[in-house]
């Protein structure tokens, strides 16, 4: 069946005729410009008072060892402290994560 042989209220295609000559009236007024140039800011530094922010507390508390491995190397040791039954699980974990990457 060729939906385009359906039957629709005479409001609808007023309407889509309408849109269709609004269409064609406005497609002669869009101008490409190019995209504006952005300057990003390149002096990134930490407060000096960093160790102080509670953010760094929770490292502190709840990591055993705030270094990772290098990059694309799989963990050695989990990153936070685990009794020794969920270690190896975080590992196969922390494997498995990597594999989707």
């Amino acid at each position: 069946m060729d939906v385009r042989r359906l039957e629709i209220p005479a409001e609808l295609a007023a309407v889509l005729r309408l849109a269709q000559d609004h269409k064609h009236a406005q497609s002669n007024q869009v101008t490409e410009v190019s995209l504006p140039e952005v300057k990003a800011k390149a002096t990134f530094s930490l407060p000096p008072d960093i160790s102080n922010f509670p953010f760094s507390t929770f490292v502190r508390t709840h990591f055993q060892d705030v270094s990772f491995p290098a990059l694309g190397q799989p963990l050695q040791e989990p990153l936070t402290q685990l009794r020794p039954e969920h270690r190896q699980n975080a590992l196969q974990l922390n494997k498995l994560v990597r594999r989707n990457e």
